[in-house]
């Protein structure tokens, strides 16, 4: 791995990403010049400079929840879609985005009794965040990742912008399920025995269940969740703030719930649905973009990754030039030509 600046080390350490391991410090340039930069999911928090300021295009979509799974059956209920949000952000020379693509939600992959079923592991969210003249890293843009599936249900979609009456409010489904976060938080892990976790947040952690951890928030390094125990393990959270899924005893099919996907607030893990003995689906992380920053065109779609893979994704293009503070390479080459010219003249006359 590339060695991180003094000055990316010491961010990592002051946000929380302690985990220096999965920060990786890529080519100085974002993506200038016009042409569209995609950066897709690798589990690692990558980070690059902005050499030419500018209005830019930002485009982020959150991953998707993980799928319930019955035997080897193919899944019957589906994990939430991730949310997609862009628009247009002035950025400046020398802003430092940090980068992290989410991942889906894994479904359970261990051992499968006859019968039994199981939930899916929330999907991560997709968080840009900004350094700006060393101040603290700042939220630019971030699309929810969906929730889980639960035994008996379709996971709830990565959400739009919290603070939105028409944005739900990212609770998981059953009873004694979590609730989403607010805040920058992360969301609440069921309190029900096999109950889901909650997804990580901005700056805080999902909340964590009885049989299931919470997904890391942004601030702490993004880790999915998994299964706290060791009968039939629930599923993985994705890299994003995915909460991970609860697990059933394995005997009698009661209902573990699925885990919230990450986002700027995290969605909340699923409970445990009474009628029906189901495990609850996980809700979905909402969407954020940093108004110090927006320009116009703002667009937002949530439950909307179409992907096969189900991982998410960011774009980004300068679409105009600011003020640059050093001359582009091909403009200096110009400039050392005329110079030499002048020169040339110069010696010409003198003789």
């Amino acid at each position: 791995m590339p060695a991180l600046s003094r000055l990316a080390m010491a961010a990592a350490l002051a946000c929380g990403m302690s985990s220096v391991s999965q920060i990786v410090h890529a080519a100085p340039d974002c993506g200038s010049g016009g042409s569209t930069i995609e950066y897709n999911f690798s589990g690692q928090v990558i980070v690059c400079s902005i050499v030419s300021g500018g209005n830019y295009s930002l485009y982020a979509m959150g991953a998707n929840g993980g799928n319930q799974r019955m035997d080897n059956l193919a899944p019957s209920y589906f994990g939430g879609k991730g949310a997609a949000i862009g628009g247009t952000f002035s950025l400046n020379f020398g802003d430092e985005l940090w980068i992290l693509v989410g991942g889906v939600g894994a479904t359970h992959q261990g051992e499968s009794l006859s019968g039994e079923t199981y939930p899916g592991g929330g999907g991560g969210g997709t968080f840009v965040g900004v350094i700006r003249n060393n101040q603290p890293i700042a939220p630019l843009l971030i699309a929810g990742g969906g929730g889980g599936a639960g035994t008996d249900s379709t996971g709830l979609p990565g959400r739009g912008i919290s603070g939105d009456p028409n944005v739900p409010d990212g609770n998981g489904t059953g009873d004694s399920a979590g609730a989403g976060g607010s805040n920058g938080n992360g969301g609440g892990g069921s309190t029900t025995d096999t109950g889901g976790a909650g997804g990580g947040g901005f700056s805080g952690d999902g909340g964590s269940a009885a049989s299931a951890s919470g997904g890391k928030s942004f601030l702490d390094g993004g880790a999915g969740g998994g299964p706290i125990g060791a009968f039939c393990f629930g599923a993985v959270g994705g890299f994003g703030g995915g909460g991970g899924a609860g697990w059933s005893d394995c005997e009698d099919d009661s209902g573990a719930g699925a885990g919230g996907g990450g986002g700027y607030n995290g969605g909340g893990g699923g409970g445990w649905i009474f009628l029906g003995d189901d495990g609850g689906a996980g809700g979905g992380g909402s969407s954020f973009y940093g108004l110090p920053f927006f320009v116009s065109s703002l667009t937002v779609q949530p439950g909307y990754n179409p992907e096969e893979d189900g991982n998410g994704t960011f774009l980004i293009q300068q679409l105009t030039r600011g003020e640059e503070p050093i001359p582009e390479p091909a403009t200096l080459s110009i400039l050392a030509a005329a110079l030499a010219g002048l020169g040339l003249v110069r010696r010409r006359k003198a003789v």
